[in-house]
C-alpha cells in the first residue's frame, strides 16, 4: 500500500484510500526553545495541525507524536517536517512515520 524504497524519508502511496498516519519524533536534550512537528503531503501541504511542545527539563530529550486520518491518491507522499527554536543546531534522536490504509 505504501513504498519507502526509492526515497527513505518519504512514505509514498501505492493504493488510493483513507490512511491512519502516525509520526513520532524524539529530540536530543536541550533546555531552550520550542519543538514543532508536522506531517506534510507532497512536499508542501501540511495535512494536520502541527504539534508544538516545550523542551523537556532535567536533561531529558523531548518527544511527541502526531496522528491523523488522511485521504491519499496513488503517488502522493508524506514526510515529517520538524522545526525548533533553541537558537542552535539540534538533532533528532529518533523519528518514525507510518501509514495504514483504513478505507477507500
Amino acid at each position: 500500500m505504501v513504498d519507502v524504497g526509492a526515497a527513505p524519508s518519504r512514505v509514498t502511496c501505492k493504493t488510493a484510500g483513507r490512511y491512519d498516519v502516525r509520526a513520532s519524533v524524539s529530540w536530543y536534550p536541550n533546555s531552550s526553545g520550542v519543538r514543532i512537528v508536522a506531517i506534510a503531503r507532497n512536499g508542501q501541504s501540511v495535512v494536520n495541525p502541527d504539534s508544538r511542545v516545550p523542551p523537556a527539563s532535567g536533561g531529558w530529550g523531548t518527544s511527541h507524536q502526531l496522528a491523523d486520518e488522511i485521504t491519499l491518491n496513488v503517488g502522493d507522499y508524506l514526510e515529517i517536517r520538524v522545526f525548533q527554536t533553541s537558537g542552535g543546531n539540534l538533532n533528532l534522536d529518533t523519528s518514525s512515520l507510518s501509514a495504514r490504509r483504513i478505507g477507500s
